[in-house]
């Protein structure tokens, strides 16, 4: 397998809070701190290239290189639009995984030196396999999820590159960070298929379970709205008899 995989030195990179991207996936995001902003407009100015990566803590406000993942995606800026306060909303999509060699602190913004990570390859009757198994369990989470709609299944059996599929999926059901960021960080669609096999186990078990606990909730509200409706029949049957009590 040839790999064309390409270095990019001093690009423009955001830190995401609670978000990883994955490549394929449109996305749109708000940047508020500046730097984050600095980074956006640079990238605007150039060719419209930048690094996005998760930080490790979330909750951290001020950061610093050590505190984002290596691992992240290079994206192609579609529109990035003023907001009040000096923030910016902005749309993107992703090309593909990037490995950030160092990642500097500039001052006004982040930027890093990354290398583009292509996928392994792989025994095509093995990703078939694994492809058909995604397939039933994308049906199955359909079933369970009405938000899953028959549109975005097309689309995804309609990646034809097994990698391009495997993201497909995965950005289609997980949500999690911590998934969602393993899943980058595999570049083999084997392994990242297998890893999303169990994933998706997980949530068509939380699915099942929050169904249940609805039927359950349905069950009790109207047992009470039906034994509150028949005390009110039997009051008033009462009061047409002259009953006091």
């Amino acid at each position: 397998m040839i790999k064309h995989e390409k270095a990019y030195r001093d690009i423009p990179t955001v830190a995401l809070r609670g978000l990883v991207v994955l490549p394929g996936e449109m996305i749109h995001f708000d940047a508020g701190r500046t730097r984050s902003v600095n980074a956006l407009n640079r990238a605007m100015d150039e060719e419209g290239l930048i690094f996005v990566s998760a930080q490790k803590d979330a909750k951290k406000t001020d950061i610093d290189s050590a505190d984002i993942f290596q691992t992240g995606t290079l994206c192609a800026l579609r529109q990035v639009l003023p907001l009040p306060g000096e923030s910016a909303r902005v749309f993107a999509e992703g090309i593909c995984r990037a490995k950030a060699e160092i990642i500097y602190d500039a001052g006004e913004c982040f930027t890093a030196d990354i290398q583009t990570v292509e996928d392994e390859e792989c025994s095509p009757a093995e990703g078939e396999a694994l492809r058909r198994r995604i397939m039933k369990k994308l049906t199955e989470y359909a079933r369970l999820n009405q938000k899953f709609s028959s549109d975005t299944m097309a689309s995804i059996e309609a990646k034809l590159m097994i990698g391009e599929f495997a993201d497909a999926a995965a950005n289609a059901v997980l949500r999690r960070p911590e998934q969602r960021q393993m899943i980058l960080e595999e570049s083999h669609p084997v392994q990242r298929m297998k890893m999303m096999l169990k994933c998706f186990e997980g949530e068509i078990e939380i699915l099942k379970a929050d169904r249940r606990i609805a039927t359950e909730v349905k069950y009790q509200v109207d047992k009470h709205q039906k034994d509150y409706y028949l005390r009110e029949q039997i009051r008033a049957i009462r009061k047409e008899l002259g009953e006091t009590s």
